[in-house]
């Protein structure tokens, strides 16, 4: 069950930026990944009193578009064409930070973060809010070093390949990448142009998913995830409040009719916590058990699609 983020570019971890790269694309109405770069450029930056003043070049898009892909958040249609929100996590992510508070999801990102990137975040996070003032990009390569021992196969089939060592041959100086890695890791959870967590809350979030850093994420991942930033553990949400909850996600997330599950599963608990959480197990029994709702397959792996049951609604007038 290997979970990492492989694409880290340059300042990576911004979430203002990331927030813009994935609004820009549901903005664009052109197939073509390069004018998405371009027009993120000029929308963020460009004048001195841009949001983005740094970013010099249309390229400047391209690791808050890569950053946003790792997270579940972008998906290219083909190779050179537009990036499209995804309709579960995407969507939910713009939609969350659209509300009236208009502030980055926290809850919901670092759900995120942990279901792509937990084998390697997590090992490294305990590394380093044990030692906060040792050399970080070397913890991130002792680290990645370990991923390759221990999941060999699944890191040899990659594609495109990754390296095996994030150390020169020599073996005394390390690559970039390490430092990109790192970089944009402390910066998306730490910084505070990141989720700006302190000490104690990324030692929380470590300890919590220690023994899932190898496996599936834990249903209740949630729950664990209020705890770590709260300190407290959440309480379950009441079948009255989910139902609640499970029709304000579908009327700000559906197309089409339906809404995807995992999408609103996510918006519903940024929506809940820090109080309160429901897990993904006990979110899917409450869709299929309510003579209210309809639920469709999902094209996408672990997902399925839900709607209000029209006949009932029908019926029921």
């Amino acid at each position: 069950m290997l979970a990492f983020m492989r694409r880290m570019v340059g300042d990576a971890g911004n979430i203002e930026r990331l927030y813009h790269a994935v609004k820009n694309s549901a903005e664009s109405r052109v197939d073509s990944e390069k004018y998405q770069w371009e027009s993120f450029r000029r929308k963020y930056s460009g004048t001195p009193s841009s949001k983005f003043p740094t970013l010099k070049s249309s390229r400047s898009a391209e690791p808050h578009v890569a950053f946003a892909r790792e997270l579940g958040l972008l998906e290219q249609r083909a190779a050179g064409g537009s990036w499209l929100v995804t309709p579960g996590a995407g969507r939910a992510f713009l939609e969350l930070w659209d509300s009236e508070e208009h502030k980055p999801p926290k809850y919901f990102l670092l759900a995120q973060l942990l279901r792509y990137d937990r084998t390697l975040l997590i090992p490294f996070l305990e590394r380093f809010v044990n030692d906060p003032t040792g050399d970080g990009p070397i913890m991130l390569a002792q680290v990645w070093g370990e991923l390759w021992k221990h999941h060999r196969n699944e890191m040899s089939t990659l594609e495109p390949p990754v390296p095996i060592s994030l150390w020169h041959e020599n073996g005394h100086k390390l690559k970039r990448t390490a430092k990109h890695h790192f970089e944009a890791r402390v910066r998306f959870l730490i910084k505070p142009e990141g989720l700006h967590m302190d000490a104690s809350q990324s030692g929380r979030l470590a300890k919590a998913f220690w023994d899932s850093k190898d496996s599936r994420l834990p249903s209740d991942h949630f729950f664990k995830i209020g705890w770590a930033v709260a300190g407290t553990h959440p309480e379950s949400v009441s079948k009255e409040s989910l139902h609640k909850l499970s029709s304000h996600a579908y009327s700000r997330l559906h197309r089409a009719g339906f809404v995807s599950a995992q999408g609103a599963f996510g918006f519903v608990n940024e929506m809940a916590l820090p109080t309160h959480a429901v897990g993904w197990d006990e979110f899917v029994t409450f869709l299929r058990s309510e003579e209210s709702i309809t639920i469709h397959p999902s094209v996408h792996r672990d997902d399925l699609l839900y709607a209000p049951n029209m006949r009932q609604e029908v019926g029921s007038n």
